[in-house]
């Protein structure tokens, strides 16, 4: 484990926040888990699987900007590079999908 302070912006970590929130916005909110791909658009919670990419759940279609994008996309460009820093390697690959994952607490969950 290996910890950097300040290795991602303010401004960059409330963008990337925004984004997840707008992309979990029409998960279950009744507890478990919710696990989210910014690649596909596959959201999963306890309601089952969708896309957020289309219309679902009475909301319209989650769209980010180009620059949320160019933000997410840097951040793993940023990470691989730091990893590969630290383990003196000449290249790595990061597999898909990559995923963002929430949990909620709840009675129900146990």
């Amino acid at each position: 484990r290996y910890v950097v302070d300040d290795f991602v912006s303010k401004e960059d970590v409330d963008i990337l926040l925004g984004m997840m929130k707008r992309g979990m916005a029409s998960s279950s909110q009744d507890g478990g888990p919710t696990i989210m791909d910014v690649n596909s658009g596959f959201l999963k919670d306890s309601e089952g699987l969708i896309t957020i990419y289309k219309p679902h759940r009475g909301l319209n279609r989650v769209n980010f900007t180009a620059k949320e994008y160019e933000i997410y996309g840097n951040l793993f460009e940023k990470i691989r590079n730091k990893i590969m820093e630290l383990n003196k390697l000449d290249y790595l690959y990061f597999t898909a999908p990559t995923f963002v994952a929430r949990l909620i607490g709840a009675l129900t969950c146990i």
